[in-house]
């Protein structure tokens, strides 16, 4: 778990769980967060808002009752399937954070949500967005509206089948940012693997 390896304050470990307190938590996992929503913005009982939201449950950290679910972007695709809205999250600092053991999602027992984005729209909105979506699935790329070459390349890299949705000058730009070798982050026998991928295609 993320939060043993890196924090050694202002948590404890319980039923193995992680309990932070917020400010601690973001030092980590960032400011921002986020939760899939259905239209009508409900989710284990609880009808979320614009705004402030409180459960109206208690939170029980002895047998994990109670707590508004919520992830970070690199986890949000995991759970896709729960709507078609995403609800842009803050945490107070001084709020109590649940870590769960796989790490890819947590809860509070109030959170903040500062907007709420249909998801196509929410996965063209920025290239970071767009980048960690392709990044858990390739065929994503066929809803990206605006092609990179680093988008594209990220995309057949987990799923090869992603080429082909590729536009066609974006597909010559690939050729060449592999030629050029500008994906820094990428070793090269992962390069390689494109360049072949690319050339067979």
């Amino acid at each position: 778990m993320k939060i043993i390896s890196k924090c050694t304050f202002n948590f404890i470990i319980y039923h193995n769980m992680a309990i932070i307190v917020g400010s601690a938590f973001k030092k980590i996992y960032g400011n921002v967060f986020y939760k899939i929503l259905n239209d009508s913005l409900s989710h284990i009982g609880f009808t979320y808002k614009f705004g402030e939201n409180i459960d109206t449950m208690s939170f029980d950290f002895n047998d994990g009752r109670g707590g508004l679910h919520f992830t970070t972007l690199e986890n949000l695709w995991i759970f896709r399937s729960f709507g078609n809205l995403v609800a842009k999250i803050n945490i107070d600092d001084d709020d109590f954070v649940m870590c769960y053991e796989d790490d890819t999602e947590f809860k509070v027992h109030k959170l903040t949500i500062i907007e709420i984005i249909p998801f196509m729209d929410f996965i063209n909105s920025d290239i970071v967005i767009s980048l960690s979506c392709v990044k858990f699935d390739g065929l994503m790329l066929k809803y990206i509206q605006k092609q990179t070459p680093e988008i594209c390349l990220e995309s057949i890299l987990q799923n090869d089948r992603a080429l082909y949705f590729i536009e066609e000058q974006i597909y010559i730009d690939c050729i060449e940012y592999v030629k050029q070798n500008k994906m820094k982050s990428i070793e090269k026998q992962t390069l390689d693997v494109i360049s072949n991928i690319l050339n067979n295609a």
